[in-house]
């Protein structure tokens, strides 16, 4: 069913003017349509724009969101990295001395106690 421009109902008034999910860059210019409305234009050009922005700065959350997850976990295996270095060489030494307490006290034990004769 077509309706000239002359035509008017109550339906046509009552209407929600129709936008479209995506704006196209062209308006139609045919004979049939040539009634623009300027405030569907306007919506659609609002939506588009809130829509990219949106995305836009959603793109920028999960960028940054991906840094920092990369960055701090680039921080935590260095420490891990570095604690477990620090744990080694401490095992290293406490080892060590003990090894050397070890052989002192042995020592000690097989050393003759004849001082009496050495003197």
């Amino acid at each position: 069913m077509t309706m000239s421009d002359t035509e008017s109902t109550a339906q046509d008034h009552n209407a929600e003017p129709y936008t479209p999910n995506h704006p196209t860059t062209t308006i139609p210019t045919t004979r049939a349509n040539t009634h623009v409305d300027p405030i569907s234009i306007m919506k659609a050009y609002i939506d588009e724009s809130i829509r990219s922005s949106t995305t836009s700065i959603i793109q920028s959350i999960k960028q940054y969101i991906d840094f920092q997850l990369d960055s701090n976990l680039n921080k935590q295996r260095q420490w891990n990295e570095q604690l477990q270095a620090n744990i080694t060489n401490a095992l290293s030494q406490m080892t060590q001395t003990n090894i050397r307490s070890s052989i002192a006290t042995h020592e000690d034990i097989s050393a003759p106690k004849d001082h009496a004769a050495s003197s």
